[in-house]
């Protein structure tokens, strides 16, 4: 087997060589390198001292080097007759060739940082405790690795060519108006113009029904073509699936829960459920226990591996291990930031379902604010928008709301926030758009205009 080094001495002479002989030729190539380019130390600061005369705009030749390397005093292999050497050696080599011995140094450095990656891993996995977090640590090394070869910055010409042709694109998409993902709630739609990437929070008390709302918009996502996977941390995948099955269905949950009950017709309508799933790219994350280094390896997995993955669900929030120093609501807060700068990093939705704190039951008026939300940490900082589930009834047995839920949108990034009415079906494990004629009762106070984020 060949082994390739991780360094080429002869190209980095080369390439310093002809740089003093000639760096006007070679102004492309100078404008390119980094001292990050050369293995050898006497290298470095040859290249260092090139790119302070060229940034200086001041003669580059073997003597202007040498004057500067004697005034900062460097290192052994940089006096004048080691120069002497490196212009005598590279005389005749063309710019072209230049270029070309650019390129094996690009190769060498890029081999040198996946080594030191290597090495890195090595040491996470003999020092760090938890598999999940080795895991972790390790994609982020690669990660960083990749973000280190596209590093290069962009000029604002270049983007304002992208942004004008999404735009456009978007004003010729045939069908809907959104610029994001459907929720397949029309109302929602329209206030939020489609989901757009970023970490979104779905919260309230029990039973108001996060978690439906939260796989329904999973379902409808993917009647669109569009992956979502999903992390239940309080049920199992067998679960969810009957939750699905009953929603696509119109079928009672509970005879899905207890099948004696079933009649014909709802076999009828799971043969055309399960023909809906069978085409639906949704994926569920296996272990009903995880820390965010669990999670976030098993998105970066999924995700890679899963054409139009858009949608991540997590259910829920504060049943996630949580680690790291400090009280609780600091570690959440940092839960939370990590899952922002994911969804930011692979450009996917991720709803984040959340318990709501006792408080909200103390009040009189019991629909939530910002404030509820159980050991918010940073929460409310991370959040491209938070929603909160609320079902009058829940509350109130002769409430003039039954049947209804309530949306809330109390903050949102992108958009103007408020309030979303939905019917509320949840012995289908379903929401849905209300009838046309729906109109809310005149006392009806719950709807607020959401404060930007």
């Amino acid at each position: 087997m060949t082994i390739i080094s991780n360094q080429s001495i002869e190209a980095e002479q080369s390439v310093l060589g002809a740089l003093m002989i000639d760096a006007e030729s070679n102004r492309t190539v100078i404008e390119q390198l980094t001292d990050e380019h050369f293995a050898s130390d006497s290298h470095r600061a040859i290249i260092n001292a090139i790119l302070y005369l060229y940034e200086k705009r001041q003669s580059i030749d073997m003597l202007t080097v040498d004057d500067y390397l004697v005034n900062i005093g460097a290192p052994p292999g940089c006096d004048i007759g080691q120069l002497s050497n490196l212009c005598e050696e590279t005389q005749g080599i063309t710019s072209g060739k230049v270029w070309g011995y650019y390129q094996i140094l690009i190769d060498r450095m890029q081999r040198r940082r996946v080594l030191a990656a290597a090495q890195s891993m090595v040491v996470n996995t003999q020092n760090i405790i938890e598999i999940d977090e080795v895991i972790e640590a390790s994609q982020s090394v690669l990660t960083s690795l990749f973000s280190e070869q596209g590093s290069e910055t962009e000029e604002i010409r270049t983007v304002a060519g992208r942004v004008i042709e999404t735009i456009d694109e978007q004003y010729h998409r045939a069908g809907d108006d959104l610029v994001g993902i459907t929720s397949g709630f029309a109302e929602m739609d329209k206030m939020t113009m489609g989901f757009q990437p970023g970490l979104h929070i779905i919260a309230g008390r029990p039973k108001m029904g996060k978690t439906t709302i939260g796989m329904n918009l999973c379902e409808n996502a993917a009647l669109h073509g569009i992956a979502s996977g999903i992390f239940s941390l309080e049920m199992p995948p067998e679960m969810l699936t009957k939750k699905c099955l009953a929603s696509l269905g119109g079928i009672s949950y509970d005879r899905l829960r207890n099948p004696k009950l079933m009649q014909d017709e709802d076999f009828v309508k799971i043969a055309h459920a399960a023909t809906l799933i069978d085409k639906m790219p949704i994926h569920f994350f296996g272990g009903m226990q995880a820390g965010i280094a669990k999670v976030k390896s098993g998105i970066r997995a999924w995700h890679r591996k899963t054409s139009n993955a858009k949608i991540v669900m997590i259910d829920y929030l504060q049943l996630m291990e949580h680690r790291g120093n400090g009280n609780l609501t600091d570690m959440i807060g940092e839960t939370t930031r990590q899952l922002k700068l994911l969804a930011e990093e692979l450009g996917v939705v991720i709803f984040l379902l959340s318990q709501l704190s006792r408080d909200v039951d103390k009040r009189p008026d019991k629909r939530p604010v910002a404030s509820d939300l159980r050991s918010s940490g940073n929460i409310e900082q991370d959040a491209d928008s938070i929603w909160f589930v609320y079902r009058d009834e829940v509350y109130n047995d002769d409430s003039e709301y039954k049947g209804i839920c309530e949306l809330i949108c109390r903050a949102a990034r992108h958009f103007e926030g408020g309030t979303v009415m939905l019917a509320s079906q949840l012995h289908y494990q379903r929401f849905q758009n209300l009838q046309s004629d729906w109109t809310a009762p005149q006392q009806h106070k719950s709807y607020t205009k959401g404060a930007g984020l």
